[in-house]
């Protein structure tokens, strides 16, 4: 028959996700457990330095350095995550597939709870019912001290031995949530033959099947059905609303695992799937640097960008001695007194772009660029990154700069752009290419170009460009350079950075 689905006021939550679930009752003393946050709830524990965390919740745990005794610590943290969403920033999951799986029954509220039981399960509860309850055998609620004999002598406590008692103390030692041990007993001989423990979440509306046994010297009766029965009918009667038969047997586990869940499935069992646990680890002090390190000896870039590195001065016919050097990640180009590329020069240009991008149009696929002036490319990876899938021209009348340029290839991971050996005036007279925009970024090892005060410079610009193009124009300390430049174009708008003077602009009107 198909699930009857009764609505209640709380959603099914496995034992772990319990509010008064208490973790630290499964940790060893030594570790010093203890609790932490609140929303999602977590559990430290360790030894100075070292400890571990785990949540479960559905909120991102508050990462913020906790002390132990004043002190910061290393931590290794796991997170459950219910109920999960895309994977925040900083976390990872070593496996994706479940780790397990949890089986429930429900206990509705608008029809008899065997309902939901397959039929030969309701058949035999029946036949408890009538030839059994009460008249063959009873069902008590009895003290540890009474079922912990009786589950020792049982087959499935002989089979295990105490690996599910020592889980049942821990809880009765944590105290956090009601446990009941209820037995069956055969009337005429006096003895318990059976019996099961229960652990309650009133918060969760949740009953926690524990473990269950018989005994070698129960007869032929359905008596684990009867015991479930009578715990489905107590739970109901608590205002409880599911039966928590915990983790249910999986493909690739031990086939000896498999005969009991099968018995469970048969109480109109719903499954819900343990998300993956991710993880994230959170290092301080030395052992951060210890980590950094490591991860450095292993990584020859990330090696080459820690650490500053200069590499041999080349000379130059046009701009003399040019240095070249790179620190904590960064490059550095020099000619004289001017910086071609530097930490400094790399956020001017991204800045630039973004103002230059929301004033561009163009029809094309792709936006086409003229550079005129190239240095050492250290700008180019700002212009492809802003305008995704750009075409790039450079114009560069230095040798040495395009040579340091392809040596270096300061616009990786971008393609190299298309690099011609020419005087940026000689070009533009020669050419005949129009642009989407063009960057005027002439040096020498001083400032900016005297080519940039020339009207036939500013007016060859005219022919490489369209009513929609753009022209940015970077004039370093000398503002007067853009006069020329605001009387042969439209400007649109100029700026000023610590250093430098840009200036954006277009013909049309």
């Amino acid at each position: 028959m198909e699930p009857i689905i009764t609505p209640h006021i709380s959603e099914f939550r496995p034992r772990s996700a319990w509010p008064e679930y208490d973790i630290r009752s499964n940790i060893p003393g030594w570790m010093h457990a203890e609790s932490i946050g609140s929303n999602p709830r977590g559990t430290r524990y360790g030894i100075w330095p070292f400890y571990v965390e785990i949540y479960i919740g559905k909120q991102v745990p508050n990462l913020e350095y906790s002390r132990t005794h004043g002190r910061l610590h290393n931590r290794v943290i796991m997170w459950r995550l219910y109920d999960p969403k895309k994977l925040p920033k900083g976390w990872y999951v070593i496996e994706r597939t479940p780790d397990f799986k949890v089986g429930y029954g429900t206990i509705p509220d608008d029809v008899p709870y065997y309902m939901l039981w397959s039929r030969r399960t309701r058949e035999y509860r029946s036949t408890w019912v009538k030839n059994n309850l009460n008249k063959t055998h009873t069902i008590e609620l009895v003290p540890y001290e009474v079922f912990l004999p009786v589950y020792k002598q049982s087959i499935v406590g002989k089979k295990i031995g105490s690996l599910l008692l020592k889980e049942i103390e821990r809880r009765i030692r944590a105290a956090t949530t009601p446990i009941e041990f209820w037995c069956v007993k055969d009337i005429s001989r006096n003895i318990f033959v059976a019996g099961a423990a229960v652990e309650y979440s009133h918060t969760c509306k949740s009953v926690y099947y524990i473990s269950g046994f018989y005994t070698d010297k129960a007869e032929k009766a359905p008596l684990m059905i009867g015991l479930f029965s009578h715990l489905f009918e107590h739970a109901k009667s608590e205002g409880m609303y599911y039966m928590d038969f915990g983790i249910f047997w999986q493909k690739g586990e031990p086939k000896a695992w498999l005969g009991f869940s099968d018995f469970k499935s048969k109480f109109g069992t719903q499954f819900a799937e343990n998300p993956p646990v991710v993880f994230r680890f959170e290092a301080v002090g030395v052992l951060a640097r210890v980590l950094n390190l490591i991860s450095l000896l292993f990584s020859p870039q990330r090696w080459k960008d820690f650490w500053h590195v200069e590499y041999p001065v080349v000379h130059s016919k046009l701009l003399g001695p040019i240095t070249v050097y790179r620190d904590k990640g960064e490059w550095f180009v020099q000619t004289g007194e001017v910086y071609q590329t530097s930490s400094y020069v790399k956020h001017m240009w991204r800045d630039a772009i973004k103002r230059v991008a929301k004033d561009l149009i163009f029809t094309e696929d792709k936006v086409q660029v003229l550079m005129l002036g190239l240095g050492t490319g250290g700008a180019l990876k700002e212009f492809y990154r802003a305008l995704p899938g750009c075409s790039i021209t450079a114009v560069e009348y230095d040798e040495t700069m395009i040579e340091l340029t392809k040596r270096f290839r300061m616009y990786k991971p971008y393609p190299e752009p298309t690099i011609i050996y020419n005087d940026a005036l000689k070009y533009l007279q020669q050419d005949g290419s129009v642009f989407n925009l063009v960057v005027v970024d002439l040096f020498t090892d001083v400032g900016a170009s005297e080519e940039l005060t020339k009207e036939e410079f500013v007016r060859a610009l005219r022919q490489h460009i369209t009513i929609q193009s753009l022209i940015l124009v970077n004039v370093y300390k000398n503002n007067s350079f853009l006069e020329l430049f605001k009387k042969e174009f439209t400007t649109i708008e100029t700026w000023q950075y610590r250093e430098s003077t840009l200036g954006l602009f277009s013909i049309s009107k």
